[in-house]
């Protein structure tokens, strides 16, 4: 007897059919933060850095100077992913954090400023190319470093600009700035600008793309991030992409996308309908935290 099926996000084309077959995928979640043994992006939370130490995110953000990668080797990775069976691959390109891995003409935080430009998205594309597996990136609409001029402060629009709590509103405590959503969407409109130059950067740059992982905004309901005009744009430069469904603010209903991401760590009770993904951390957090941590992650 074939299991009842679970709803799956809703899906607006179908899905690209080496996705379907192609059943196993490396995720290689990596960058500054492995400078300093933490969580990636979330370590610079008070509550969720323990026992590594609260990292504040001028602390965070000062490993951007000490990041400079000697034994970077995508080639020997994705080598030993083929072997191992993968089949497809995603890469971090930018988390949360606001570190962007190539260099972006996008925002004041990548490796054009900080690592004299080198690219560390291109070796990974090659090697991917090389030993036969699909390519990925992941990239985080979320930016806590983003804070040009005029912006109201860092990791805006949250109330807590040093970032103390992961959640604050499961303590009582308001997440986001009192402010017209009018008003905040001035700002989203102005900061969306910014997420799709890179996005086109990482879509143009690289050939063809099989994947992108997106991982949400982190903005009101009720603000406007222009889903429909993102779609279109990725389809106009890479046609033949998959998507997941986390174009979404955090806490909004899934819409987009190719297939579903429900089951993050967690087995679905019932075959899933559709195109879905599971989802397993391997140390412990999303990123390396040193040896021999055991890190519980509080969010």
């Amino acid at each position: 007897m074939t299991p009842a099926a679970v709803d799956s996000s809703p899906s607006h084309r179908p899905i690209q059919p080496w996705y379907s077959k192609d059943g196993l995928g490396l995720f290689i979640c990596w960058g500054i933060s492995s400078v300093g043994n933490i969580e990636i992006g979330w370590g610079m939370f008070e509550d969720i850095g323990k026992p590594n130490a609260y990292w504040p995110p001028e602390k965070y953000d000062a490993l951007a100077d000490r990041f400079d990668p000697q034994n970077y080797d995508p080639d020997r990775w994705m080598e030993a992913a083929a072997r191992a069976g993968f089949k497809y691959c995603v890469f971090l390109t930018r988390h949360c954090d606001g570190y962007a891995l190539w260099p972006s003409e996008f925002g004041e935080f990548s490796t054009k400023q900080k690592l004299h430009g080198r690219d560390l998205v291109r070796p990974y594309v090659d090697a991917c190319r090389k030993h036969g597996l699909k390519i990925g990136f992941y990239y985080s609409p979320t930016d806590w470093h983003y804070n040009p001029k005029g912006w109201p402060h860092r990791a805006f629009p949250r109330r807590d600009a040093e970032m103390h709590h992961s959640s604050p509103q499961k303590l009582g405590i308001p997440k986001f700035v009192d402010m017209p959503i009018s008003e905040v969407q001035k700002y989203f409109d102005q900061f969306y600008v910014y997420v799709k130059g890179q996005v086109g950067e990482l879509l143009t740059r690289y050939g063809a793309i099989d994947l992108l992982w997106w991982d949400g905004y982190e903005w009101p309901e009720g603000i406007d991030i222009h889903g429909e005009d993102m779609q279109r744009y990725v389809h106009q430069l890479q046609p033949t992409i998959v998507q997941n469904d986390r174009y979404v603010t955090w806490s909004g209903k899934k819409t987009l996308g190719d297939y579903n991401t429900d089951f993050e760590a967690k087995d679905p009770s019932k075959r899933p309908a559709g195109a879905w993904e599971q989802c397993e951390q391997v140390c412990v957090g999303w990123s390396w935290r040193g040896e021999n941590t055991a890190v519980q992650d509080n969010r």
